[in-house]
């Protein structure tokens, strides 16, 4: 599946106290995030529409990523090419 970026305002200041945070546990704060959406559309999106996603990934052709910065997190999903 093709991967998005979801542009999200946030303050500045927070952001960064957030990253640092988790930086100094190990975690990422793009991890976290991903994490979070992924349990939100297991709880949110019907059973039938995530096993037809699923079954509609596993027959397209894998995308390649590339990764770009983009402040000071990466972007992923960009079509190679």
């Amino acid at each position: 599946m093709k991967n998005n970026t979801i542009p999200l305002p946030f303050d500045g200041e927070k952001l960064e106290a957030l990253r640092l945070a988790l930086e100094a546990k190990g975690i990422s704060l793009e991890d976290e995030l991903e994490r979070f959406l992924e349990g939100l559309y297991k709880r949110t999106v019907a059973k039938p529409v995530q096993a037809y996603l699923e079954s509609k990934a596993r027959r397209e052709p894998k995308v390649k990523t590339t990764k770009k910065e983009f402040g000071d997190s990466e972007v992923t999903g960009r079509r190679a090419g």
